[in-house]
């Protein structure tokens, strides 16, 4: 294999709103990991338009914005369509943007010329397991295990897969083939540990998030991982330490606070434990065990209507609308002040198509804080559905004047003005999100649609509030 055809561990995404990611969160391990840009001296000496582009990508990655590295490559491909080392970089860059439906596309056009490649079959099978599609990704993985057995990758990302469609034993053995191949794997080590766990192995765990934290003591996400190992031996004190040391390193890592939090709940410190619960959430809205936790621990506080708030959260984010609403409106009952409850009352209903009950649990939370984008965009959703586009227009514009960064926003007044045959504005609306870092097929299949001039498609739901401390 020549240098181009490495693969390399996946990228982290900022949100996974896929299926994989409600089950195991295998982003959450893949630390310092980055895209191959080729070197100078890789590239024909006469393209130096294309060399300044993958420049500025590898510069824009490197500072955290995907969404311009992307914008780089793509100019560069246009330079030079046929390079492979562009198009792995900008499949790996599609996989960590959202983009899967493009990715899948870059890796099927390289196949398509070099079938013996491995990388291509890497960037297809990490779009399909983020996809939820386990079995396609499996395939693919077999692939680049059969085509690079050398490179730990295609064992490491065939382990994912075989972990999260519930083969334990199985990913063990891939994980193991790795580390074989490449001992200082912090990833690979990591998910080794958690599925020992998860098999009731837990002294193996603990050994083996201990390697973890040995040959990288400066990762947090080794301590959390040790952290919960410890505690699930029931060794709190220890479990405490680990916990303490990975928010010391990483203070925006949730499940470090999590996992804080369930200490102080097992030692009877119910006050102590709902903060950092609460930290938790405020960092990672989508962690459904911390919201469960939550319910739990106002329950015994007597806080029912935070209870029923988290009950609802848990109701929605597992799909049961029915249950969520009578949650919501439960805890709407008891605290007719609790403006998260309002907001994804409004989200269920909308989930269910009732956009005049959703139109008014919106504004009943504008009533109490009218500084809430996500209102906002919930309201306009609910606006366009009984056809009143120009009152959605102008939430989703407010939206936008109270948080600029309000990604939501975006994507709805870019359907919304593409739906008006509005394109050159929803175009510029797409990009202004795209630059601020809003990620996924949504926007990429709006702007191909102005650029097509093809129909619109339905406007996309916005999720829920996400469970931020209401």
């Amino acid at each position: 294999m020549t240098r181009k055809e490495i693969p390399l561990v996946a990228l982290l995404l900022l949100v996974l709103q896929v299926a994989v990611a409600a089950t195991i969160p295998l982003e959450e391990f893949n630390v310092g990991s980055k895209p191959f840009f080729p070197r100078r001296g890789e590239m024909p000496p006469t393209f130096e338009t294309a060399r300044g582009h993958l420049s500025k990508a590898e510069a824009h990655f490197l500072a955290g914005d995907l969404s311009a590295a992307v914008r780089e490559l793509e100019a560069g491909r246009r330079f030079l369509p046929g390079d492979d080392a562009i198009l792995l970089a900008l499949g790996e860059l599609y996989n960590a943007t959202g983009r899967f439906e493009a990715a899948i596309d870059i890796g099927r056009s390289i196949l398509a010329r070099r079938p013996e490649m491995a990388q291509p079959h890497d960037i297809i099978g990490s779009a399909f397991l983020r996809q939820g599609k386990v079995d396609l990704a499996i395939a693919e993985f077999r692939l680049v295990v059969e085509r690079a057995p050398e490179q730990p990758i295609g064992h490491a990302h065939l382990g994912d897969a075989l972990w999260v469609a519930g083969r334990p034993a199985e990913a063990l053995k891939r994980y193991e083939d790795a580390l074989v191949r490449d001992p200082g794997n912090l990833p690979v080590r990591l998910k080794r540990s958690a599925v020992l766990r998860g098999q009731g192995r837990l002294g193996d765990a603990v050994a083996e998030a201990r390697r973890a934290t040995a040959a990288v003591p400066r990762s947090g996400m080794a301590h959390v991982v040790l952290g919960e190992a410890l505690l699930a031996s029931r060794e709190e004190t220890k479990a405490l330490q680990s916990f303490t040391e990975a928010i010391r390193l990483q203070p925006q890592l949730a499940r470090a606070h999590a996992g804080l939090g369930e200490v102080l709940s097992r030692q009877r410190k119910p006050v102590e434990a709902i903060a950092a619960f609460q930290r938790a959430v405020a960092i990672d809205p989508g962690q459904i065990a911390t919201h469960a936790a939550l319910a739990r621990l106002y329950g015994q506080t007597g806080k029912s209507a935070l209870q029923k708030y988290h009950l609802g959260f848990m109701a929605l984010a597992g799909g049961d609308t029915i249950a969520a609403i009578a949650n919501y409106r439960a805890a709407i009952r008891l605290d007719p002040n609790l403006k998260g409850a309002h907001v994804d009352l409004a989200s269920a209903y909308l989930q269910r198509g009732d956009s005049g009950q959703a139109a008014g649990a919106a504004l009943a939370a504008l009533q109490i804080d009218g500084r809430d984008p996500l209102a906002s965009v919930l309201l306009g959703r609910a606006r366009s559905a009984q056809g009143k586009l120009q009152d959605a227009e102008r939430q989703y514009r407010r939206a936008l004047e109270l948080n600029p960064d309000f990604l939501p926003a975006y994507l709805h007044l870019g359907d919304l003005l593409r739906t008006t045959k509005q394109c050159p504005d929803a175009l510029l609306i797409y990009e202004q999100g795209l630059i601020r870092g809003a990620r996924g097929d949504s926007i990429a299949q709006g702007v191909a649609a102005c650029e097509l001039g093809s129909e619109p498609r339905s406007t996309a739901p916005t999720s829920a509030r996400g469970g931020r401390n209401p």
